[in-house]
């Protein structure tokens, strides 16, 4: 927590990223995370002297896993930098407009999608009429009520921003449950979901969803590396399928 607190995040606009390899340390705005690792980065050159970067974040954090970060922009005074379309705009066509919108600090975060909810933070500037910078962040359910609180200047305390905050179930990213004391929730299942037999709380067998059984053996006994004893070889594993909205 003392680490977290030496964090200096003092970059001006409020949802622009900065990271540290070396500390492994991130920063959304004035607002810091630790335990954080870059998963992916991608910048192009967008158009005459603007650039555009998305980056993938995961962190050893309960509350939020995955901070996934799109932002384009340049000069406020190029007038060649001209974006045709904020994020908002284009999350809103995304999803048919099916999104619930509220403003906060200037900020709009968005709740959008039918069955599978998609949560984002978006904010653009703009001058003589020009959108020159735009920035979207997209997070979980968890991550994104926080944020809200956070920027709605509610009181929160620093444990959410590293691996001791826990999630809605009690565990915290290293197991531990605060509800009951132990590695199990109030029903008997750890954080991965096993209870002490074995028995998988999502599909109630001995398999997940994925099919495979507490020791991470599938029905045909290929691991979750995809080394199947049987064949003495190494066979195709599934992919699974990002959720990450790139616009």
């Amino acid at each position: 927590m003392r680490f977290l607190s030496s964090i200096n995040c003092n970059i001006k606009d409020r949802l622009a990223i900065g990271y540290s390899k070396k500390s492994n340390a991130l920063c959304l705005g004035k607002l810091s995370f630790i335990n954080a690792k870059k998963d992916f980065n991608s910048q192009r050159l967008s158009m005459l002297n603007a650039t555009q970067k998305q980056t993938v974040f995961t962190l050893k954090n309960s509350t939020c896993p995955v901070i996934s970060s799109s932002e384009a922009g340049g000069s406020k005074y190029d007038k060649n930098v001209a974006f045709k379309k904020t994020y908002k705009t284009q999350i809103l066509e995304h999803f048919n407009n099916k999104c619930h919108i509220d403003v906060i600090d200037g900020i709009n975060f968005m709740t959008c999608g039918e069955k599978n909810k998609s949560y984002f933070l978006e904010l653009s500037y703009s001058n003589e009429n020009r959108i020159y910078k735009k920035y979207m962040i997209q997070v979980g359910n968890l991550c994104f009520d926080k944020l809200k609180k956070y920027y709605n200047n509610d009181e929160l305390d620093s444990k959410w921003r590293t691996m001791y905050g826990s999630n809605r179930f009690g565990f915290d990213a290293q197991g531990y449950n605060i509800l009951t004391d132990s590695k199990y929730d109030t029903e008997g299942f750890d954080y991965e979901n096993w209870d002490k037999n074995g028995i998988n709380k999502l599909t109630k067998t001995k398999y997940d969803i994925e099919g495979f059984d507490i020791n991470k053996i599938s029905k045909d006994g290929t691991d979750k590396d995809g080394w199947n004893p049987h064949l003495k070889k190494f066979v195709k594993k599934k992919i699974e399928k990002n959720t990450i909205l790139w616009i």
